[in-house]
């Protein structure tokens, strides 16, 4: 009989051994999950007093269309014991973690899946994609940009002084695009310890107006350096330039490795050379709806809508049935309906739309959804479609 509890500081060494079996036990780690444990983000799985599972569980605000916020909670750092594995361990983690994080007040549940059809089963769908790029910076540069530029200044800065400045930046941009995310509470101090990064400041008017992370990996040979860019920000389309343009020009560097960035980023559009680029375009967030009526009334639509969506949710049956949504595109309701369905789909399906990354024209040319009131689709797919791609940094 496995029970789910809330694991202590010093169950560190059964966390350790589980999580051992995916990543080496390094001293780093250990210190990672030591702190983990004292926040109390980490779950076990109980079989007899052994702690055969676990996972973490963590709190952020996520902007969604229209730039509200609301709760939501990251499942991470799952693992089973390889003596353990398929005796249902994973469903009751995932089972324990929809229930605590709703009872907690969140709409929605977020987790990067290692294998997305396991996941699927418990309605995440994939919420946003992101790109990584290798770029030839000896062969792409920024051209010049069109009309006026403005004077932008460029300061690399020690973390002390840059973590504060790149905080209030992200602060200042949490309501441009759906899918932005900020931790609760948040910790700006976890890259603190990390000599490796550098950061760059862009500075307009004497005003910060944008940032680059990166770190820089020299070469024996000298010439064939690389550096990876980890996290660059900023809603100052000249500063962004400036920060680009500063970053494929180092010296001693001939790549640039980029960890992520949006599928719609400007980037695409200003590199002189799009091919040597070397974009893959991967996965990324998969969201599942912990409860759909305050997740459908919390975000804006593009147009009015008026529709009865018949979802399906196998792991949690309250969000099973008919919802009847309307908005007028400025204020929401969703509830409870017997009308007649106009569309059909999974949970995880509509976990896919809700913050753009999918629209419900495409799934259901894909049979994902389905239409059984002439025009319901068309109308629906409109009112929830986005301007800009949804995008999730993995460095919240």
């Amino acid at each position: 009989m496995f029970t789910v509890q809330q694991l202590m500081p010093e169950q560190i060494d059964d966390l350790v051994v589980i999580q051992g079996n995916l990543l080496p036990a390094t001293a780093d780690l250990r210190d990672a999950y030591t702190r983990g444990l004292k926040d109390g983000k980490f779950y076990g799985v109980v079989e007899e007093g052994r702690v055969v599972g676990a996972y973490a569980s963590s709190g952020i605000s996520i902007t969604v269309p229209g730039g509200q916020t609301v709760r939501a909670e990251i499942f991470s750092d799952a693992a089973v014991l390889p003596t353990h594995r398929r005796r249902g361990i994973l469903r009751s983690m995932m089972s324990h973690h929809v229930q605590d994080a709703a009872e907690n007040g969140a709409s929605l549940s977020l987790l990067q899946a290692t294998e997305p059809d396991i996941y699927g089963r418990f309605e995440y769908g994939a919420a946003s994609m992101r790109l990584s790029l290798k770029i030839e910076s000896r062969n792409v540069y920024i051209p010049s940009a069109v009309g006026d530029r403005q004077s932008v200044e460029l300061t690399i800065m020690n973390s002390e002084a840059a973590i504060p400045l790149c905080e209030e930046i992200r602060r200042s941009l949490m309501s441009s695009r759906q899918g932005w995310a900020q931790r609760e509470p948040a910790n700006p101090d976890r890259w603190a310890g990390d000599n490796s990064l550098r950061y760059l400041m862009a500075r307009r008017d004497g005003v910060y107006t944008g940032y680059a992370r990166y770190s820089v990996r020299p070469d024996n040979q000298m010439s064939k350096g690389a550096v990876t860019v980890w996290e660059i920000e900023s809603g100052d389309a000249e500063s962004r330039r400036e920060i680009w343009s500063f970053l494929l020009s180092l010296d001693l560097v001939d790549t640039v490795f980029v960890n992520s960035l949006p599928i719609d980023d400007p980037l695409l559009s200003m590199a002189s050379d799009i091919r040597r680029c070397h974009i893959t375009l991967q996965d990324d967030f998969y969201l599942r709806l912990l409860d759909i009526r305050a997740a459908l009334i919390a975000r804006q639509y593009a147009s009015p809508i008026d529709v009865v969506l018949e979802v399906s949710d196998d792991l949690t049956p309250e969000n099973s049935g008919r919802w009847h949504l309307t908005s007028d595109g400025v204020t929401s309701d969703c509830g409870r309906t017997e009308k007649p369905a106009d569309l059909i789909l999974a949970g995880r399906d509509l976990a896919r739309t809700y913050l753009g990354g999918s629209t419900l024209d495409g799934l259901a040319r894909a049979g994902r959804v389905a239409e059984l009131r002439k025009g319901a689709l068309r109308h629906a797919s409109s009112a929830l479609a986005v301007s800009e791609a949804p995008w999730i940094p993995t460095y919240i």
